[in-house]
């Protein structure tokens, strides 16, 4: 937010701006002042700076609330402990909300600053008796005394007192956004196997954060494009060093695009996964001619689905994702009965085979 001046491009430097109808005297504590909406979307770190002077007959109490919903109210997160006395002098205030969470990132975080009563006891006027704490407004002049002490002038609390602003801004710092979440290249493997690595480039905009990459189940990473893959983490890495990711050996076969392989990680960023590529992310199972069971699918189907193979038992012993309309399927080395499911457009068919050795 740009200081008063600033803000309106027709007025002339020197302005600020002035409130004055304040509550009467004890009565209505925390309900004046002035209220400030901001979004914060996109920042952490949220800071209030503002310049304050209050006339001789205004409070020197001043409070801030917040709201991060817009209408619910967070009170006293911040008190100027009297500090508008002596009256007439604009006074600086920095406002840290950097441990409110919930102000970040925010389109309804709204502050506002108040007039209170005074906290403790005090005597303004030899013309009315002292106030207990928090009773009543303490004038700015700073002819008003905190209790024992006893006042000697004549001035007094007025609804027409004045507050003044100015140079009110919200400095923050822009929240670091990763410039991608998906790999360019796809991987492509035969079961038994590990791919081939596929080059990933940590960017991490406005931070310097040094960034941890996590693999997800089936994939492994590296700094390195041919060796030195793990299922480990990869820490203490810069913005801008390039990884590289690839499937484990033993990755199951089938598709596998738009999956999640690893976890970028950066304090202060939010922590996000990247996924494989659009399409042709696969690991396919190799075929022994003279071992493989050859399926031939009606062509009323689309040719996409799930081949399954199990034993006597129910144990998932062969399987893959089915492409084309002849398709071979692993077959075990056990001989006995078996029972083949395929799973296509919704629809379940099933087979018994009986495998001899």
């Amino acid at each position: 937010m740009p200081s008063l001046n600033s803000a309106y491009p027709t007025s002339s430097y020197g302005k600020c701006l002035q409130l004055s109808n304040f509550a009467n005297q004890s009565s209505s504590s925390g309900t004046r002042g002035i209220q400030l909406s901001v979004n914060t979307t996109g920042y952490t770190s949220i800071v209030l700076n503002f310049l304050q002077r209050a006339s001789s007959e205004s409070s020197r109490w001043a409070r801030i609330d917040y709201s991060t919903d817009g209408s619910t109210w967070n009170i006293g997160f911040w008190i100027n402990a009297g500090s508008l006395s002596p009256d007439g002098q604009w006074q600086s205030y920095s406002v840290n909300f950097g441990s409110v969470s919930a102000a970040e990132n925010n389109p309804n975080f709204k502050v506002r600053i108040v007039s209170i009563f005074s906290p403790y006891a005090f005597d303004q006027s030899n013309q009315t008796s002292t106030y207990a704490a928090n009773t009543a407004y303490m004038i700015a002049a700073n002819s008003a005394v905190f209790s024992p002490s006893y006042s000697n002038n004549s001035r007094n609390y007025s609804t027409s007192g004045a507050w003044r602003f100015d140079n009110i801004s919200f400095v923050a710092q822009a929240i670091p956004v990763w410039a991608n979440t998906q790999l360019a290249s796809p991987m492509i493997s035969t079961y038994g196997t590990p791919s081939l690595g596929v080059a990933y480039s940590l960017g991490l905009t406005n931070s310097s954060v040094p960034i941890t990459v996590t693999p997800v189940s089936g994939f492994e990473i590296s700094t390195q494009a041919t060796t030195g893959y793990s299922s480990n983490p990869l820490t203490n890495l810069a913005n801008g060093t390039t990884i590289y990711v690839r499937t484990i050996y033993n990755k199951p076969a089938g598709s596998f695009d738009q999956s999640n392989c690893f976890e970028l990680a950066s304090t202060g960023a939010p922590t996000t996964l990247v996924s494989s590529s659009a399409s042709n992310n696969f690991v396919s199972l190799t075929y022994d001619s003279q071992n493989d069971i050859a399926i031939e699918l009606d062509q009323a189907y689309m040719p996409q689905g799930l081949l399954e193979l199990f034993d006597q038992s129910g144990r998932l012993v062969s399987y893959k994702q089915i492409e084309l309309h002849h398709e071979h399927l692993p077959a075990p080395m056990v001989s006995g009965y078996y029972l083949l499911r395929a799973t296509m457009q919704g629809q379940v068919n099933t087979q018994s085979i009986i495998i001899n050795r």
